[in-house]
């Protein structure tokens, strides 16, 4: 049966237990080893075994070193060597790294001080007994040592998490963490205007409130996992958020809708008030080109088409905005402004009257006369002056004016003499 001592170094001869100034009086070691080798400063204590049988030439201890890169799920070391007085080149077999009766490492034995890697996935942080073995070979006895160490939680390797969006009053913003290792088992987002937390706003995204205009926004991301520092890592800044515009009454189209008419629009309600505004006409949805006026006269093209104005708002660190105005009725055909003609020249047989057309609004593009003794159309009397003939003479003479225009409706105006023709 084992037994345990708390000793340097062991030798035996046969079965018999003796220390090594005797070995050495009998001549079975060097003189030099006769005295007992003092282990290092800081050498953990040591578990000689030895089961009194057998022919091992000499016992053995394990040096303890120091100890680095403990942290719960990484892979850390500890330096560790075995001491012998035996005499040998190797000391052959392994020493092995056990915590909470875990296995966590191996290596090769060997009289120098090297590290022994120690995987720590599974070890929770705290303090432990790290339990080393060395297995022991055919010149050396198994010994083991034991070492108290510190776990420290595990750390996250985490980059910066970045902010995907527009800096927009009413947009959306959303928060990509990047890469955590380990990945995090809970995930927390703390979203931030101009430094000051925005309370409830805990998700990967938010839509911008109205009270972050002309403020800047970051987010902080929170990882957390069982046995891991809980670590928060924050994102840039966004640039300044920009407003939008709130149209409260949507702008609309005052006037008749005919040819030949003003069209004049009316803004509507906005907040807040813009700074500018650009107007764009448009009949059937398709923008009228050069119309981007306030007011718009209706061209003869109109005519059977509806129409809607596009008003744009603009304001410094505002999106500017474009609400269309709701159409208009159907467009008419326009209608001319025009005053009865006047008859000039003497009212007499052999004499020439003229006719006077008056101002028309708008012009006509075609105007043509026709000239009347009574009520019969004289034949061929369709120019702006009019000889009168002997067959005039005791009746009134009358002339009508006929205009017309694309998008128009025909104009027919009259003038009759006063006095008959002599």
């Amino acid at each position: 049966m084992p037994r345990f001592l708390d000793v340097r170094s062991l030798s035996r001869v046969g079965s018999v237990i003796v220390s090594g100034a005797v070995i050495a009086a009998l001549g079975l070691l060097p003189v030099a080893a006769a005295t007992p080798a003092v282990a290092e400063p800081g050498a953990a204590k040591i578990r000689a075994s030895s089961d009194l049988s057998g022919d091992i030439p000499s016992a053995s201890w394990l040096d303890v070193g120091s100890s680095s890169g403990l942290v719960h799920g990484q892979t850390g070391s500890v330096q560790v060597r075995v001491v012998s007085y035996a005499q040998v080149d190797d000391p052959g077999g392994e020493i092995v790294a056990w915590i909470d009766g875990v296995e966590v490492g191996r290596r090769t034995a060997s009289f120098t001080r090297d590290p022994i890697p120690v995987d720590l996935s599974s070890i929770v942080p705290g303090r432990h007994e790290l339990d080393l073995s060395y297995t022991g070979s055919d010149w050396l006895e198994p010994s083991s040592a034991i070492e108290s160490i510190s776990v420290i939680p595990g750390q996250f390797e985490a980059y910066m998490p970045v902010i995907t969006g527009t800096a927009r009053v009413g947009e959306k913003l959303v928060a990509d963490p990047r890469t955590w290792t380990p990945r995090p088992s809970l995930t927390t987002y703390a979203w931030r205007v101009d430094g000051e937390v925005l309370p409830g706003e805990t998700g990967s995204s938010f839509v911008i409130p109205p009270s972050a205009f002309g403020k800047k926004i970051s987010v902080v991301v929170t990882g957390a996992r069982p046995n891991y520092v809980t670590t928060s890592r924050g994102s840039n800044w966004t640039s300044k958020v920009s407003g939008i515009f709130v149209v409260s009454k949507s702008p609309s189209v005052s006037g008749t809708a005919r040819v030949g008419s003003t069209l004049t629009a009316v803004r509507g309600t906005w907040t807040p008030v813009p700074e500018a505004l650009r107007y764009q006409w448009r009949l059937d949805g398709r923008a009228y080109l050069g119309a981007t006026s306030r007011t718009w006269k209706l061209p003869p093209s109109a005519r059977g088409k509806k129409v809607t104005v596009a008003v744009t708002a603009v304001k410094t660190r505002y999106l500017a905005k474009t609400v269309n105005s709701t159409a208009s009725a159907t467009v008419g055909t326009g209608v001319f402004s025009a005053p009865a003609p006047s008859i000039t020249g003497t009212p007499k047989v052999g004499a020439t009257l003229r006719v006077v057309r008056g101002t028309w609004t708008p012009q006509p593009t075609t105007a043509t006369y026709q000239w009347k003794v009574g009520s019969t159309s004289i034949k061929g009397a369709t120019r702006s002056f009019f000889k009168v003939p002997s067959s005039a003479r005791g009746k009134r003479v009358t002339v009508v004016v006929t205009g017309s225009a694309s998008g128009y409706t025909t104009k027919v105006v009259s003038r009759t003499t006063t006095n008959t023709m002599k």
